[in-house]
């Protein structure tokens, strides 16, 4: 440990390259996790928040709520530990409260606030009348929606009545109203002058006065009509439309750069292992052994990898800090310290090759 320190210390320009590279290394790493991090909570977080089991939906709905009509009489055939009706759609709203036109795109909610998929109220109050609405905060963070604020839908007004957190459907915030009140939106939308803010691909049944959208299950499922499917929230997740490949894409980059980084190091430190064979060399005719000198690399190797992941870590939590609320990143510090420990052990294997050239040096040959 003290030969590997006082090493550092006396060639600081060199190892402050490799400090140097490993921190920018250790940086993309650490944001790409934040980063898909992030993304994959802002597709799941919503349906998280429900604590289900399982999602009933049409057989032809595909996995998408939305392509999904379940019928009153279907329903009341559904056998099920505890259930919840659920309506959802894709839209937007408009609120002269936030000073501009902009269109708020949302995924509106229709619930019955007494059941278990009710979100949790964080400030305000919880919706009791068909105008009310509750929004997710991150409209509140981005647009200036806020408590007492009002927003159009398909010619429809509600009234912002309390937020909720981390509420969120395929990366859109969720917007929860009464079902009586989604079902006027929604035949709002059915008329010529809303048929254009219908989102491709939504099908909306002629009758919607006695229909839903999917039925969400705590516990299990045990009679089903024909025609409706049970699956399981993880499967759910998993076939939101892009969620996998978008998840995958980052796994694959951020083991590459993982895999890089050690290869990065290991070169490095075996680079300066072999400008130093001499040196070896008359160590080892001094009686130092070849495990002291080894043991040094590693250490080395270590302190140096460790001190890049701390500077790429502080750098990214700062970064995310200052980053804009519509940068879906987030900081999960169990993916951190395992990906650091993978990068730490890694490095540490590639340190190896080093010491397998120390333990080749023949001191006699060194001194000639």
């Amino acid at each position: 440990m003290f030969l590997a320190i006082k090493e550092i210390l006396y060639a600081k320009k060199k190892y402050s390259l490799v400090v140097g590279v490993m921190f920018l290394i250790a940086f993309l790493v650490f944001f790409l996790i934040s980063l898909a991090y992030g993304l994959a909570m802002e597709n799941r977080i919503g349906i998280d928040q429900w604590n289900a089991d399982q999602i009933i939906l049409t057989e032809e709905a595909d996995g998408t709520i939305n392509r999904s009509t379940i019928n009153q009489e279907n329903f009341d055939e559904i056998e099920a530990d505890t259930v919840a009706p659920i309506l959802q759609m894709p839209t937007n709203a408009t609120s002269e409260d936030i000073g501009s036109d902009e269109k708020l795109s949302i995924s509106l909610f229709g619930i019955n606030f007494d059941d278990f998929i009710a979100p949790e109220v964080t400030e305000g109050n919880n919706v009791t009348a068909d105008n009310e609405a509750l929004i997710d905060d991150s409209l509140t963070e981005e647009y200036g929606l806020s408590i007492g604020d009002t927003f159009t839908i398909n010619e429809q007004d509600f009234e912002v009545v309390g937020l909720t957190t981390d509420t969120k459907f395929s990366i859109a915030p969720m917007v929860h109203i009464t079902q009586d009140a989604y079902r006027e939106t929604q035949q709002a939308a059915m008329d010529t002058s809303a048929q254009s803010q219908i989102p491709d691909g939504v099908e909306i049944p002629a009758d919607t006065t006695q229909t839903t959208n999917a039925v969400i299950v705590q516990g299990e499922v045990t009679s089903l009509p024909d025609g409706l499917a049970a699956t399981s929230t993880t499967d759910f997740i998993n076939d939101l439309p892009g969620y996998s490949a978008q998840l995958l894409t980052f796994i694959f980059m951020i083991v590459f750069l993982i895999i890089i980084s050690a290869v990065v190091i290991g070169i490095f430190i075996y680079v300066l292992t072999i400008q130093k064979i001499d040196v070896f060399g008359v160590m080892k005719a001094q009686g130092i052994s070849t495990g002291t000198i080894g043991r040094s690399v590693v250490v080395q190797t270590f302190i140096l990898t460790l001190v890049g992941l701390v500077l790429g870590v502080a750098v990214t939590v700062l970064s995310i800090y200052f980053l804009p609320a519509q940068v879906p990143t987030r900081i999960n510090w169990l993916f951190f310290i395992a990906v650091g420990g993978l990068i730490l052990l890694c490095s540490l294997i590639g340190a190896l090759f080093s010491v397998k050239t120390i333990v080749n040096v023949d001191p006699a040959r060194a001194i000639a």
